[in-house]
């Protein structure tokens, strides 16, 4: 998936101008559930391949804005935190299905230390080069809503210990009585949804 990821992201950034007459300056990622995921993953991907084979990524355009939708920063069936106790009664993400995710999500790679896949094993060498604004949005009732608290934690954690070094623009929005997947359900909450992430877009566009 994160594979398939680059590729289209690689495809708008070189095929834009003569395909979608589209002249792109400035790019802003978005992602729920998996999806938050996948946009972290491609990010530390590009840091990567900018950094080891310059030539192969040229003068690439860096997502500016990273919008994480209660990510998934653990692909682990093992894993468990707090919040996982509200799977117990939930339709959709309850234990076996969200068993059945995880292990068709990551098929037979167990790689835990893999930052592509797991967020919350970002290094330093990442973190270092991170220039992007990060937010993370998770709803209090959210099966997943402390995996989006970890890696909060951790970016901000990174800023705590090294004051001297590049600072990530990190912030997070803990949505009280929200669930998973709140941006997908019916309309007030798509509403209420809609007015958060669009107050981050705005900002990033009132300063372009």
């Amino acid at each position: 998936g994160l594979n398939d990821l680059y590729q289209a992201y690689m495809w708008i950034l070189r095929h834009s101008k003569d395909e979608l007459n589209m002249d792109i300056k400035h790019i802003i990622l978005s992602g729920d559930s998996a999806g938050g995921n996948l946009v972290f993953g491609l990010y530390n991907l590009l840091i990567c391949l900018k950094e080891f084979d310059p030539k192969l990524m040229g003068d690439i355009i860096f997502p500016e804005l990273l919008l994480l939708e209660y990510p998934v920063t653990y692909i682990n069936v093992n894993n468990c935190s707090n919040s996982f106790l509200l799977s117990l009664n939930d339709v959709v993400f309850n234990p076996p299905n969200m068993s059945f995710s995880v292990e068709s999500y990551r098929y037979d790679y167990n790689n835990d230390d893999d930052p592509f896949i797991n967020c919350i094993k970002i290094n330093d060498f990442l973190l270092e080069r991170m220039k992007c604004k990060v937010r993370i949005f998770f709803g209090s009732s959210d099966v997943l809503r402390d995996d989006g608290l970890r890696l909060l934690y951790l970016l901000s954690k990174f800023n705590k210990d090294n004051k001297d070094k590049n600072q990530i623009d990190v912030r997070g929005y803990d949505v009280i009585y929200f669930w998973h997947g709140f941006i997908e359900i019916d309309e007030p909450y798509q509403e209420i949804s809609r007015k958060l992430i669009f107050s981050e877009i705005n900002e990033i566009l009132s300063h372009i």
